[in-house]
């Protein structure tokens, strides 16, 4: 449906988002941190980029499914 095809386009603008940001961090602030943050770094972006569209289809997903139940219940 058009609702799902615009969700997965929300989520694929999301994650080209972050990916713009996290180059201008590697491209800037990345060389003067020590290696130990750079991991913890490593891990905390990549969790944003999986489960950030993730998150927000499940979101968007819940208030469509609120709303078909409300109109349901208003039907009859």
């Amino acid at each position: 449906s058009m609702y799902l095809i615009l969700i997965i386009l929300f989520a694929v603008a999301i994650v080209c988002a972050e990916i713009l940001l996290f180059y201008w961090i590697a491209t800037t602030l990345w060389p003067i941190l020590p290696i130990w943050v750079q991991l913890i770094g490593y891990i905390v972006m990549a969790a944003a980029i999986i489960y950030s569209p993730i998150l927000c289809a499940v979101k968007l997903q819940k208030q469509r499914l609120s709303l078909n139940k409300r109109d349901s219940t208003s039907k009859e």
